[in-house]
């Protein structure tokens, strides 16, 4: 913060992401703001993330089960299709007996 590249006490450092440095080397963000924002105590209030996300996942759990439920049909129907084939297949192909 003082301009110094060897001066590495903790008081002297702060960690910014790239955007933030390039505004705090043009002035656009002054050295107070930045201390304060370091020494601010960091709780993270994950409700604002969070706020729609219950609403989010209700609606794509009902849109994926309306895919799961058509998929598992589609395999039926084909499941059903085969086992008729094959069925009808054995009975063509079964050797007659002799009595």
């Amino acid at each position: 913060m003082d301009c110094d590249r060897a001066n590495n006490e903790v008081a002297n450092l702060v960690i910014l992401c790239p955007t933030c440095h390039k505004m705090h080397d043009l002035d656009l963000i002054s050295t107070d703001t930045i201390c304060t924002m370091r020494d601010r105590p960091k709780k993270v209030r994950w409700a604002k993330r969070m706020k729609d996300a219950g609403i989010k996942a209700a609606k794509s759990r009902r849109s994926h089960e309306v895919i799961r439920r058509r998929k598992r049909h589609m395999a039926a129907i084909r499941a059903a299709a085969t086992r008729k084939r094959n069925l009808l297949g054995a009975e063509i192909k079964r050797p007659q007996t002799r009595l």
